[in-house]
Order: C-alpha cells, then sequence, then structure tokens
C-alpha cells in the first residue's frame, strides 16, 4: 500500500474544498439570475397594467377606481424597490462565492506546484541511491578482479 504524503492530502482536501466553492458560485449566481428574472416579470407586469388602465382612465373611470389603480401601482412600485434590494445581495453573495472561488484555487495552484517540486526531489533522491549503489556494485567488482590478478600472479588460485 502506497503512502499518502501530507501535502496529496492537503491536494485532495483542498480539491474538494474548491469543487464545493464552485457548486456555491453557481448557486448564488443561478439565484441572482432568478431575482432578475423576477425583477423583470414585476416591470412587465407593471407596465401591462399601467397601459390597461390608461386606457381606461381615458373612458373616464370612477375616481375609486383610479385610486385603487394608484395604490396597486405603488405596492408593484415596492415590490420592484425590495426584488432590487434582493438583486443587490444576491449579487454580492455571487461576488464573495467568486474570490472564495479564486481564493481556493490558488490554494490548489500553490500545493500543486509544492507537488511537483517534492516529487523532483524524490526522483533525485532516487538517481542518487541507485547512483550510489552502482558505484559501490563497480567498487566491489574492481576489488573482486583486483584479487584475481594479484592471486593469480602468484600462482594462488583465485
Amino acid at each position: 500500500m502506497q503512502r499518502v504524503s501530507g501535502t496529496a492530502l492537503a491536494r485532495r482536501v483542498a480539491l474538494q474544498r474548491r469543487d464545493d466553492a464552485a457548486l456555491a458560485l453557481a448557486v448564488a449566481q443561478r439565484a441572482q439570475q432568478e431575482a432578475v428574472a423576477q425583477l423583470e416579470q414585476l416591470q412587465a407586469y407593471r407596465e401591462e397594467k399601467s397601459a390597461g388602465w390608461m386606457a381606461r382612465a381615458q373612458l373616464r373611470a370612477a375616481p375609486e377606481i383610479l385610486l385603487h389603480h394608484h395604490a396597486f401601482l405603488a405596492k408593484l412600485d415596492s415590490a420592484m424597490v425590495y426584488q432590487q434590494q434582493v438583486i443587490a445581495e444576491r449579487m454580492q453573495s455571487s461576488s464573495q462565492a467568486r474570490a472564495r472561488l479564486l481564493q481556493l484555487e490558488q490554494r490548489l495552484m500553490t500545493l500543486d506546484a509544492l507537488l511537483r517540486v517534492q516529487k523532483a526531489a524524490h526522483a533525485r533522491r532516487l538517481a542518487q541511491l541507485e547512483q550510489r549503489e552502482s558505484d559501490e556494485l563497480a567498487q566491489l567488482q574492481f576489488l573482486h578482479r583486483q584479487r584475481s590478478v594479484t592471486h593469480t600472479a602468484n600462482g594462488e588460485p583465485p
């Protein structure tokens, strides 16, 4: 079983957090779009009702009906003001979610860079170890050959 380094584990956690932040940003943006669509519906409804009442006003509608119409339009205006506040809040939430996502992406890039450095250092250590083992083997072979030559020169068996 392969041992997981602390940096690799931190990267996995950072990746999960980044993915969660991306999802949170998508949700915030969707909520913002829905709020804008709601405001657009309110505006279209107000324009539609205003146009209808204008045609009726030209037919000399009763003052009570005009009063109710103006009260209704005032409530629609109030609803639109409230919806604009909702949009502002949703925009702020989207902005914060975007900033959080960028922060987590930066952390992930930093951890990726650190992992690359660690892998390169590990590869260098392995190469050094292999070179040392190769050098030791060559030295043993040289000593063995030298011993063989010395024994042969003296007439001894190797």
